[in-house]
This record gives structure tokens, sequence and C-alpha cells, in this order.
């Protein structure tokens, strides 16, 4: 169960990246970030065989989840080739959203219970990274012409702050202090500032650089953060099992120590 959490994680990390790539050639068609994009499409392909793969291992088909909601490779070649065809940023966004969102359950589904909550917390800090990344193709829509849609920023920012505080609830004290030690700075307050100036109508065409740059940053943060919690965590199940495998020993132990003592009082007697 926590391979295929980590799995999710893994893959999920890549869908995320992908997504913004794609959301760039999409919206530039810049031939270097076209290039970064088949690199990452690779990259994401073999984590999604890695997934589908150790879903196939006996006897766990049962156990899991429902996943019909998962994403499959034939999905994920369709997806792409509508955003090659014709597509604007804000829909290749929506598109990985679901993905997303559908290894996001499976993971906290298949999390251990003991290492729960601190999954739980590592994927709602996947989830805010998910509405940061849907924030940031707003302004690159051209149907908005160069206008954030505010209806939708509202929305976004709402789910956003929602599973900021779902983070805060499950994380563990190291995670929260990792999280607002990395977390934090110019770079928070300028999205924040540039987000108040959208939902005041006060952002053009002109800002839509600044926004883009601005968001990629703070999705840059948030990276840095989970890769952090990421290491932590693999440590965290590494400790566990060590001590699942002394404890084992010891009551194999305590067992052989227990028989032998009874076989000798049975030869005295």
């Amino acid at each position: 169960f926590d391979t295929i959490a980590r799995v999710s994680q893994a893959l999920t990390r890549e869908l995320e990246s992908e997504r913004v790539l794609s959301a760039r050639v999409v919206d530039s068609g810049d031939l270097q970030t076209r290039y970064e994009l088949e690199v990452q499409r690779l990259n994401t392909d073999e984590r999604l065989k890695a997934l589908w793969a150790a879903l196939r291992i006996p006897g766990l088909a049962e156990k899991l989840p429902d996943t019909t909601f998962l994403i499959t490779i034939d999905q994920l070649e369709t997806l792409r080739d509508a955003i090659d065809l014709d597509a604007t940023s804000s829909a290749a966004s929506t598109g990985y959203s679901r993905a997303i969102a559908g290894l996001t359950g499976l993971a906290t589904a298949m999390a251990p219970r003991d290492l729960s909550r601190v999954i739980s917390a590592y994927m709602d800090l996947g989830n805010v990274k998910d509405r940061i990344g849907r924030s940031r193709v707003l302004l690159s829509s051209p149907a908005t012409k160069g206008e954030v849609n505010r209806q939708s920023l509202v929305e976004n920012d709402a789910e956003a702050r929602a599973f900021l505080e779902s983070f805060r609830i499950n994380a563990a004290p190291r995670q929260l202090a990792l999280f607002d030690d990395i977390v934090r700075g110019p770079v928070v307050a300028e999205v924040e500032r540039l987000h108040r100036q959208s939902l005041a109508g006060m952002l053009g065409p002109g800002d839509r650089q600044t926004w883009d740059e601005a968001h990629v940053a703070l999705l840059r943060l948030y990276s840095q953060a989970e890769d952090q919690m990421a290491i932590e965590m693999e440590q965290s199940v590494q400790a566990n099992l060590k001590s699942t495998r002394f404890t084992f020993f010891l009551v194999v132990l305590g067992v052989i120590v227990l028989v032998g003592l009874s076989m000798e009082s049975l030869r005295r007697s």
C-alpha cells in the first residue's frame, strides 16, 4: 500500500510539471519549451507505467478502492493529442487537474494508518499547487483577452485556502516547520498582491508576464517544500520498517527462549 501511495505521489508531481509545460507550449509555441515538454512526457509515461504495474500486484485488486477514475496511458495520450491539435491553456490545465485529483484520492486511500495524516497533508499541499497552477493559466487564456475571469479566480482561491487549511490541520509539526520555512517571503506577497488587484479589476494584458512569473516562482517554492516532505516521509517509512523488523526478531528470540526453557524443564522432570 505504501508503495502505491508513493508512486501515486511521484506521478502527481510529473503530471503537474507536464501541465505547466503544456500550458506554456499552447500559449507561446516556443520550440525549447516544446522540447522540454516531450522530455517531461517520457518521464510521466514511466511513472504511469510503474503505477499500473503496482496496481496489478496479485491479491491487491480486491483491496483497492475504485480505480476507474485513474487516468490510463491511452487517456493521457488522448489528452495530449487534443492539446497538440487545438487547445487553450485553460483547457489543458483542466484535463490534467482531473487526473491529478484521481491520483490524490488514491494516494490518500492507500496510505498506511500510521502515516495517513502525514500523507494527507502532503496531498493537501499538492491540491494547493494544483489551484495555483489553475490561477496561473487564468490570465493566459485567449478567451479572457488578457483579463482574469474574476468568478473563476474567486472559486479557485477559495479551494486553495480550504486545502491549505486542511494541510495545516493534518500536517505533523515538522511538516509545518518545513512549509513555513520555505513558502514565505516576497514571492508569496507578490502573488497575493496580484490576486487582490485582479479581483479589483486592476490587472490587464500588460500584467500577463508578471502574473505568470509570480505564479511559477510560487509553484517552485511549493515544489521545494514537497521535495523535503517526500524525503522525510521516505525516512519515516524506512524507520518504521526497521522498527518492525527489530520487534519481529525480538518476538522470535523470545519464542525460542521460551521453547528452550520448556524443553529443559521437561527434561529435568
